[in-house]
């Protein structure tokens, strides 16, 4: 019990960080400090989610890459943990850090998202993410790596839900 209350408490710091700052972690600090073992809480919504990608959004505009790789990947924390899809959030980590030079992490972080899009359904975003992972090992030279997430791809084209240039992409890239 004690460790969930715990898991429980540093969540909702964390969410209430990502959506208001300290004054907001410590005042969920000390409502979760007398909350009752086990019951429901949430830790981050979609709305706060989408007002932390803008601000992601805005820090790497500013080029605050360090800044947006931070939030980025507090976000995406926050959202697995609540349940919900760190698909975008990943995708957008994965942008940073290729910006940074740091590939290796970009790959990762692809993978990442693509395993986040599949499990909640998002098969534009798994699609998206498979090819970003697959030009990024093959930048890498991990060609295998590349090969398999192409791999993966060919299923996705034929979802229907795909839109016309994004399965325009994969067919292109799976030819090859």
């Amino acid at each position: 019990m004690t460790t969930m209350k715990t898991a429980a408490k540093t969540a909702l710091v964390l969410g209430a960080l990502l959506a208001g700052g300290a004054g907001a972690a410590a005042a969920q600090t000390d409502a979760v400090a007398g909350s009752e073992p086990g019951a429901a809480t949430t830790l981050i919504d979609a709305t706060q989610s989408a007002a932390q990608l803008a601000r992601a959004d805005e820090l790497m505009g500013t080029g605050r890459l360090a800044e947006a790789r931070a939030v980025l990947a507090s976000l995406a924390d926050a959202q697995k943990f609540a349940g919900l899809s760190a698909a975008e959030a990943l995708l957008r980590l994965a942008a940073v850090q290729h910006g940074e030079g740091r590939s290796g992490h970009a790959a990762t972080a692809l993978d990442d998202a693509a395993a986040e899009a599949e499990a909640h359904h998002q098969p534009a975003l798994q699609a998206r993410a498979l090819l970003d992972a697959a030009a990024t090992y093959a930048g890498l030279r991990q060609f295998d790596k590349a090969q398999s997430r192409l791999h993966r791809l060919a299923p996705l084209a034929a979802d229907a839900g795909l839109p016309a240039e994004l399965k325009a992409e994969i067919e292109a890239r799976v030819k090859h």
